[in-house]
């Protein structure tokens, strides 16, 4: 049970910390500034809050203003839970305040959509907001085949048949007075050569290790200013300097193979994560490398693989996911069907559907999926975790997000939420301390 309290207060105080929703600026046609706050300064609210916002419109210019907000409230799958209209008025240089209440007596477990489109007589504002209710609540339907752990078993047998063949190469044009840059490379499944790039710093000591996984359609290159760590950035097969014998694009690399759950190119980059991972332990004496302090870390992409790599490997001390693709994709799916404009990567997968290549209709296209849905995965992590994600992001929504998050079984699990569509620097500052103290680093 204490351990239980623990895991709540570190969520709680990490949302705390890093949600609170910032005021927008000033009007780019109604001369008005905006300070729009959630009652709740991290804009989560629970069964017993009052749910709503504190609402201030400046007029910041030398005339009276006069209009109107129109406010709609939308669940995750874009249906009207609310909406409400208010008028205003200001003096010249003067302040409207008014508070919005939402009932929540009308609203479930779940993140909500908030539009204010806010009019004058001359001009209209149209503003967006994000808040969840009761996110440690939110879960979704789990379709794990029952064969589910038999394939993945079979595929790291499959794997390990397979010679690595590791190679280190120096690249001392690429080193700096402060790192030594090595490029790896490898055999992995289907013959596929990966590779990556290897920093470590001078200075003899034995360094622990962050393991980086691309995000999607990423070349990485190698990490010349971190000083403290070792730095191995992987390029799986299709990325980067990795992508000599898959040929392929952005819009249909996550689609290749998708046909037959034993050939989709996920498969094989699972894999090339692995093996990845197997090459720090392998090395990790003769490179000054400490093995008892690896972080596998990634965004979009990279978080789902890092997720993905710490399930069927625990040997990580821990991991970092960073807004993680692909999570609870039915859901992603459910929630965009009314949608008449897909984002990715339900826009890829729809396409892909719809193509009619390999004969795969949605039923069959999900059946395969659930053998890569890092949701399937989740529950088997052991080590730490932080999960951090960015509040207005449609390839990874909250809403799906919480759902890979709470499946999470782990002692201790940490949750970082940003309030606009992408993490912000105060994150990675929290995100370098938070591996420090993971580490006990200095």
């Amino acid at each position: 049970m204490m351990k239980q309290i623990a895991i709540v207060l570190l969520f709680c105080g990490a949302l705390m910390n890093a949600m609170a929703q910032p005021p927008a600026g000033p009007g780019t046609r109604t001369g008005l500034e905006y300070d729009i706050r959630p009652f709740k300064k991290n804009g989560l609210f629970r069964e017993d809050d009052k749910v709503g916002y504190d609402v201030r419109l400046k007029n910041s210019t030398y005339t009276k203003q006069r209009g109107s907000m129109h406010i709609d409230v939308f669940d995750a799958k874009g249906a009207s839970v609310f909406n409400q209209t208010v008028s205003f008025f200001t003096d010249s240089r003067k302040t409207f305040a008014t508070d919005l209440n939402l009932d929540y007596a009308k609203l479930t477990a779940g993140f909500y959509d908030v539009n204010i489109i806010v009019s004058t007589t001359s001009a209209a504002d149209t503003l967006r907001y994000v808040f969840g209710l009761d996110p440690d609540k939110i879960f979704t339907d789990i379709n794990k085949p029952e064969d589910f752990e038999e394939f993945w078993s079979e595929a790291r047998r499959e794997m390990l048949r397979k010679e690595p063949r590791f190679r280190i190469i120096s690249r001392g044009n690429s080193s700096t007075k402060y790192v030594n840059v090595y490029q790896v490379e490898f055999q992995s499944v289907d013959d596929v050569v990966v590779r990556g790039w290897l920093t470590i710093p001078k200075g003899g000591a034995k360094y622990p290790v962050i393991y980086q996984l691309p995000d999607y359609y990423e070349d990485q290159r190698p990490d010349s200013n971190r000083s403290d760590m070792a730095v191995f950035r992987l390029n799986v097969r299709g990325h980067g300097n990795s992508a000599d014998k898959v040929f392929s694009d952005y819009s249909t690399l996550n689609t290749m193979n998708l046909y037959d759950r034993d050939k989709y190119i996920y498969k094989g980059i699972y894999m090339d994560c692995l093996r990845g991972l197997d090459f720090i332990y392998k090395y990790a004496n003769q490179l000054n490398l400490d093995a008892d302090r690896v972080v596998v870390y990634g965004e979009g992409q990279g978080g789902t693989l890092a997720g993905v790599t710490c399930a069927m490997d625990q040997r990580p001390k821990c991991c970092i996911m960073v807004r993680p693709v692909y999570g609870d994709l039915r859901g992603l799916f459910e929630m965009n069907q009314d949608n008449p404009v897909l984002p990715w990567p339900v826009s890829a997968f729809n396409d892909y559907i719809n193509s009619g290549e390999g004969g795969i209709n949605k039923q069959r296209f999900y059946e395969n999926w659930d053998f890569y849905d890092p949701v399937n995965f989740m529950s088997n992590i052991k080590c730490k975790v932080l999960f951090a994600l960015p509040l207005i992001n449609s390839s990874a929504p909250p809403q799906t997000a919480f759902s890979i998050y709470n499946q999470l079984k782990g002692d201790v699990k940490e949750m970082y939420v940003c309030s606009g569509n992408t993490m912000d620097y105060v994150y990675y500052a929290y995100q370098n301390l938070w591996i420090k103290k993971v580490l006990r680093l200095p």
